[in-house]
């Protein structure tokens, strides 16, 4: 049962009133489809159920705003008096339908008086008759309608869950379905169905027309006017072809099949034509219009022009292209110098072995090294991520495992901060469906932010339970804390809330935009927790369990896998790349020759016949895809194994040297483990 939150005094106003965290907050994508049919259910339900429009109106707003609760405030009468009542309630609160409120005392009453849309955060603490809601109120969001000038009453949705926070976008959605409320009040206070109909049909902003089953219009309403060009003389009695561009016309008779099957059309986004043969984009909803005996008789259609919309989207879509062409481009130019750095630094490590003087450097660069690759990955996975390009290779996976890598993966930090590292797994297996790579990069993000904001020789913790049909990873640390009204902002995309002191940390601010982004995808959820600057914090990430994988039976040809000397051609045009990986690529044992353009590639290949080419793409005189063509096509029967080892590590880019015939895609700077496995595998 939930329990009541204990608020023994009033807060102020200015405690609960938030409506400014609207503008801060990233909008979410505007859903016109969810708009446009919230809308259209309301007209219907204004024309010909007048009685349920108000609950008509709730369970609209619910459902286009995906939220727990939604309802309709209003006076009495007109006049609206000391109490404002609950028309209509729907969602989780639907049974507090018909309560009353003093107008001083509630959100509805600030909402008419200041006449704009406000939003409240957990209203109870002020509100004491909303102390018996259940559940409570995360967020409540409140929009006026109006009798002319005079607001009269509020439409609102409610937000129980801390994670399902109110956008700028949410606001606009509201007020949108407001406006038509403000028309249903208007109408339902002074005509009869027929006539209210007739008067949001003029008075919409959008083309609104009728036309019978062969395409012929029956009514033309002053929107259409507007959109199309023609008056309703000119209009009335002519073929909606009149309309359609010669290329459409096609979709004239389509359209009159579905509605004389009585099905109704959403959302149709197709092109028009107005009067004076300029083309423009609009959205269409057609219903059939049916008789008294319930045949289908017509169709009403309702227009809107979203030229602007779409020239918006496409603008949006070819600025998120060109971005994500620049972050790729950037990061190819920042893997390629990274190249020689990380493989110097591989070979330093080898050397330091032998002499304790140098370890403290090489582990120093390597760090390094390190840091700015979880950088240059960050950046390529916000752009692969909201362009929704990021696919999850999902299997069952054990908690514990992940948990443990993710551990091994940060004890350098640790290690270089000189924190102190508590670690609690349970002995229990647990497992979740999930891609292991991306679990293990959200908890190691995550360790590496509590490593990073927490000064140093301090403590950072992970602790593993199960909570019912969740596993529960808490992630804690003793650092700098989070300010209370900067915890909502903390996943937000390049946010750095807080002091100067944590502006000066390293980062972009992408890396808990991510981890919630990944764990979105997987079903899961993070929480942040603080009780303030200089407190520490505590992060609980949250996934469903499953049920544990079948066993399988253990492979018979397991054992070390005996490594023979492989002749070896690098290929790269950075001369510092190609000398360091060959350098280390002797260290291994392997016979290895090097080249810096296309011709000579193919040149050496044919002289020394090597077992496998490492080449980069982006090569002069002829690129690495050319290349490898005629190494292939001289070698005859006995090709060498073809590794692309390049900067660009797009989805795509993998794609390209799939298709070309290449057998690996390895990406700049190489991680020796993965390019020993690829040399091994041949």
């Amino acid at each position: 049962m939930t329990k009541l939150r204990d608020a023994p005094r009033a807060a102020s106003l200015d405690t609960v009133l938030c409506t400014e965290e609207l503008e801060r907050r990233t909008p979410r994508p505007a859903d016109y489809e969810a708009e446009n049919r919230a809308i259209t259910t309301v007209v219907d339900a204004m024309a010909y159920s007048p009685s349920t429009v108000m609950k008509v109106i709730a369970d609209a707003v619910l459902a286009m705003l995906d939220v727990d609760a939604a309802g309709v405030s209003m006076g009495a009468d007109a006049a609206v008096g000391t109490r404002l009542h609950w028309r209509a309630v729907s969602g989780v609160w639907e049974s507090q339908s018909g309560r009353s409120f003093s107008r001083d005392a509630c959100p509805s009453g600030e909402v008419l008086t200041a006449n704009r849309p406000l939003l409240f955060s957990r209203p109870e603490r002020r509100y004491t008759d909303f102390r018996d809601l259940l559940p409570p109120a995360e967020e409540l969001l409140l929009a006026p309608f109006h009798a002319g000038e005079k607001a009269v009453g509020a439409i609102w949705a409610v937000s129980t869950n801390p994670q399902r926070t109110f956008d700028a976008e949410d606001r606009r959605q509201l007020v949108s379905v407001a406006n038509v409320g403000s028309s249903a009040y208007q109408a339902q206070q002074t005509l009869d169905a027929s006539a209210r109909l007739a008067s949001i049909v003029e008075s919409s902003d959008d083309a609104i027309v009728s036309k019978d089953l062969n395409g012929v219009i029956q009514s033309w309403n002053a929107g259409a006017e507007r959109l199309f060009g023609y008056t309703a003389a000119e209009a009335i009695g002519r073929p909606i072809t009149m309309i359609i561009p010669e290329d459409r016309l096609h979709e004239e008779p389509a359209v009159l099949d579905r509605i004389r099957r009585g099905e109704r059309i959403e959302h149709y986004e197709t092109v028009r034509k107005r009067k004076d043969g300029s083309l423009f984009e609009i959205s269409l909803t057609v219903s059939p219009v049916t008789d008294a005996r319930g045949r289908v008789v017509g169709a009403s259609k309702i227009a809107r022009d979203i030229t602007d919309r779409k020239a918006a989207e496409r603008a949006m879509h070819d600025a998120d292209r060109r971005k994500n062409e620049f972050l790729s481009l950037l990061a190819h130019e920042l893997r390629n110098p990274l190249a020689p750095i990380r493989n110097t630094v591989e070979i330093l490590q080898r050397f330091s072995m032998d002499d304790a003087r140098l370890q403290p450097a090489a582990d120093m660069m390597r760090r390094q090294v390190a840091q700015m690759e979880r950088l240059i990955d960050d950046l390529l996975d916000v752009g692969r991520i909201t362009g929704g390009k990021v696919e999850l290779q999902r299997e069952t996976v054990e908690v514990t495992t992940i948990v443990r890598q993710a551990v091994d993966m940060i004890r350098p930090t640790v290690d270089a901060m000189e924190h102190e590292l508590a670690v609690s797994i349970p002995p229990v297996e647990m497992f979740v469906d999930g891609d292991p790579v991306r679990l293990t990069q959200i908890i190691g993000n995550v360790l590496h932010n509590a490593c990073k904001f927490t000064n140093r020789r301090g403590r950072v913790g992970i602790g593993v339970q199960r909570e019912r049909n969740q596993v529960a990873i808490r992630i804690w640390d003793t650092g700098i804390g989070i300010a209370p009204q900067h915890i909502s902002r903390i996943f937000e995309k390049f946010e750095q809330v807080g002091t100067s002191l944590e502006r000066s940390r390293d980062g972009l601010g992408l890396g808990l935009t991510l981890v919630k982004w990944l764990l979105e995808m997987h079903g899961g959820t993070i929480e942040a927790r603080s009780p303030g600057l200089g407190l520490g914090s505590e992060f609980v990430i949250r996934l469903p369990l499953v049920d544990a994988p079948a066993a399988r039976s253990e492979s018979s040809s397991g054992g070390a896998r005996s490594v023979r000397t492989r002749r070896i051609l690098v290929v790269d045009d950075n001369r510092d790349s190609a000398l360091s990986l060959g350098m280390l690529l002797r260290i291994a044992g392997h016979d290895v020759h090097t080249a810096h353009d296309g011709l000579d590639a193919v040149t050496v290949a044919a002289t020394i016949r090597p077992d496998i080419v490492i080449l980069d793409l982006g090569l002069p005189r002829l690129n690495g895809y050319d290349a490898a063509k005629r190494i292939r096509e001289n070698a005859g029967g006995h090709p060498p194994r073809m590794v692309a080892l390049t900067g660009w590590g797009q989805d795509e880019d993998r794609r390209r040297t799939t298709e070309a015939g290449f057998d690996a895609h390895l990406v700049k700077p190489v991680d020796l483990d993965a390019l020993t496995r690829v040399i091994e595998a041949g």
